[in-house]
């Protein structure tokens, strides 16, 4: 019997590790969503909504908020200090797609989860996921945007390689590219990038992501994702980082945010390094203890910043 206990904990621990499954303790129903589902390649598909308190009849921009593995489509849109709230706030449709199997096929050449081991198209299923609310929203084809968390930041970061066609802008959070992921994409994408310099699980320098000592894919340095975008979006200035204010002098972190600009299109490519940060989600909860997932950094709300990321993708570009 105790170890059957033992077993269900270390599970639900390596789950919260992987996707931040104890999101799924916060109450959102105040938020206010519907769940819906679509076919997409043979297997349902589930999803949430979150509309917006107002917005403009013609033209709504999306973003595609998406769980890290092991979590949920609620625990993305009911994480406190989440995206939601502000999305809601700042007339946009938030759409929380289900992972399968809570996993998001980003890339990584693994076996581990069923949706790397069986080749889940999950590009194509969030792409016809838009299609799909194209068809009940008036859209704004030119907003599109996706954000997520670990497994889900990496997932967008495979949307944007793969469909930069139909994807404006991505934001991940506490993720970076997978070194297996071939991308190539169409044309220029804004990328905003925030991730934790102590981040236990998937490392700022790049390597192996871990948990419990199980090999979970390797990744891309932080540094070396900020180049490659930039090298992307043919950016011809870099700025060096300058700190953003220490709001908490308490929570062991600090703040930096770079960005390349005069790049192609106008689009943006920015960085905030969260020194001393963890696997965590600025602003949001310390959803486990520092000792497994490092620190939480309150020095920014890392929602309120995606959203005015959203709100301005690029910059003005001269006539």
């Amino acid at each position: 019997m105790q170890k059957k206990v033992f077993l269900s904990v270390a599970t639900v621990l390596f789950l919260a590790l992987q996707g931040c499954l104890a999101q799924d303790q916060l109450g959102g129903d105040q938020i206010g969503f519907t769940t819906h589902s679509m076919t997409h390649g043979g297997i349902e598909r589930t999803y949430l909504l979150v509309r917006p308190k107002t917005y403009d009849f013609e033209s709504i921009p999306v973003i595609l908020a998406l769980h890290g593995g092991g979590g949920t489509a609620r625990s993305m849109c009911a994480m406190p200090g989440g995206i939601a709230a502000a999305a809601m706030r700042e007339g946009f449709l938030l759409v929380c797609p289900e992972g399968f199997d809570r996993h998001w096929n980003d890339g990584r050449d693994i076996q581990n989860w069923r949706a790397h081991a069986e080749s889940i198209d999950d590009v194509g299923f969030l792409v016809a996921l838009v299609d799909q609310l194209s068809l009940e929203f008036p859209l704004d084809q030119g907003r599109i945007f996706a954000t997520g968390i670990s497994n889900g930041g990496q997932m967008s970061y495979r949307l944007a390689c793969e469909r930069s066609d139909r994807v404006r802008a991505i934001a991940p959070v506490v993720a970076s590219m997978a070194s297996t992921l071939a991308c190539a994409p169409d044309q220029p994408i804004s990328v905003m990038v925030i991730n934790g310099t102590e981040d236990p699980l998937v490392p700022y320098a790049g390597g192996e992501i871990q948990a419990f000592r199980r090999g979970l894919g390797t990744v891309l340095a932080t540094t070396k994702v900020m180049h490659f975008w930039a090298s992307h979006n043919g950016c011809d200035t870099y700025a060096e980082p300058a700190p953003e204010p220490d709001r908490d002098p308490d929570d062991g972190t600090r703040i930096w945010r770079s960005e390349y600009s005069d790049c192609d299109e106008g689009v943006r490519v920015i960085l905030y390094e969260v020194e001393g940060g963890g696997h965590t989600w600025p602003g949001a909860n310390q959803y486990l203890p520092r000792f497994m997932i490092g620190r939480l950094s309150k020095d920014v709300q890392a929602s309120e910043v995606i959203i005015e990321f959203f709100k301005n993708p690029a910059t003005q570009t001269s006539p």
